[in-house]
């Protein structure tokens, strides 16, 4: 995916490459490798103004983060996004779960738990089934 959007010259497809290789990383326990391209497709992103396509790479950064105990590093990612446009949905549930995530780790458990339980709402409002 890389390579062909490479081949195009397509930025939307190199980020979205980049984020998809981070969250298999992730999935997979590399979590340095899930951060470094998280935050490299967060910043073509941010460089494009791919603003619809940041939610996702910036969830999956704020977990490897967190993971990796970086969380002051969360709250900059997080900051990458722009929140009320995206109610209702797929993008804004999941800067809805970067941030209640966020928020637990760092002790702020009503709100996160807010954030979380919104970011399931929405979900479930678009017909996104989770195993149980």
């Amino acid at each position: 995916m890389l390579d062909d959007a490479r081949a195009r010259g397509s930025i939307m497809g190199y980020v979205g490459g980049l984020t998809y290789r981070a969250l298999a990383a992730l999935r997979r326990g590399a979590v340095d490798v899930a951060a470094s391209d998280a935050a490299r497709a967060l910043e073509l992103g941010q460089e494009h103004e791919l603003r619809f396509a940041l939610p996702c790479t910036v969830q999956i950064l704020v977990e490897a983060l967190l993971e990796k105990g970086e969380v002051e590093q969360c709250s900059a990612a997080l900051s990458a996004v722009v929140f009320a446009p995206l109610d209702g949905t797929l993008p804004g549930a999941m800067q809805l779960t970067a941030r209640g995530r966020l928020s637990v780790a760092l002790g702020r458990t009503e709100g996160g738990l807010r954030d979380l339980r919104e970011a399931g709402a929405a979900l479930q409002a678009l017909g996104v089934k989770t195993r149980t």
